[in-house]
């Protein structure tokens, strides 16, 4: 990021120095919007990597909109979120991305029972093949039987759970789907995740390359 010029840095001065809070006048928003967004595009998933210390189903920021690219705070970020599994996909197999203890940070080698993924987008792709599983291996391709499996009723609202899922692909809770349909398939996942966080911080390039890594039609 280049040099700003004086002009603009003595307007945020004397802004600074006035303890203005709240929103920031249009000029400021018109100067700093476009800058930021390219340093946070810069950064990409690297502030996704681990996040902090609630169970799943916990917001940590009711004013964050879907796909915002935020900081993650290791002690109040939701578990799926913490862990890089937002679909709190648990340790079965040797998934794909897995984060090696070396790699965690510190509240990362706490989990105990679910995937621990180096990045999101290996979190994102261990829910699609989860997903794929279902439909190939099991037959689901409903909302209700997919959602039944995910989150049995022994540990979960289910009825809840497929209702708002299915109102997020714009079906009833008995319609069949088609998981193996990328579109179909990013819908479902950012519901899951949603659900499953009460949050779905991730940027639609996020999901994509989870969806294609799932689907194999692409990489990270």
């Amino acid at each position: 990021m280049g040099k700003m010029p004086e002009w603009f840095n003595v307007k945020v001065a004397a802004l600074q120095k006035k303890e203005v809070k709240g929103k920031m006048p249009s000029w400021f928003s018109k100067k700093v919007g476009p800058v930021e967004e390219r340093d946070v595009a810069a950064v990409g998933s690297d502030i996704f990597r681990g996040s902090g210390g609630l169970d799943a189903g916990s917001s940590t920021d009711q004013n964050r909109t879907e796909g915002e690219v935020m900081p993650i705070n290791y002690s109040k970020a939701p578990r799926g979120i913490r862990n890089n599994n937002p679909g709190n996909v648990e340790r079965t197999q040797p998934w794909q991305g897995m984060a090696s203890p070396e790699e965690m940070h510190p509240s990362q080698q706490k989990e105990t029972r679910f995937a621990v993924f180096k990045t999101p987008e290996f979190g994102i792709r261990a829910m699609g093949k989860v997903l794929q599983t279902y439909s190939n291996k099991h037959g689901l391709n409903t909302v209700e039987g997919i959602i039944n499996r995910w989150a049995p009723p022994s540990e979960n609202n289910t009825s809840a759970y497929s209702n708002a899922v299915a109102k997020a692909l714009g079906v009833e809770p008995n319609a069949t789907i088609d998981v193996s349909n990328p579109k179909v398939l990013s819908t479902l996942l950012r519901a899951i995740i949603r659900h499953e966080n009460g949050e779905q911080p991730y940027s639609t390039e996020q999901i994509t390359a989870g969806v294609n890594l799932a689907l194999n039609i692409g990489e990270v």
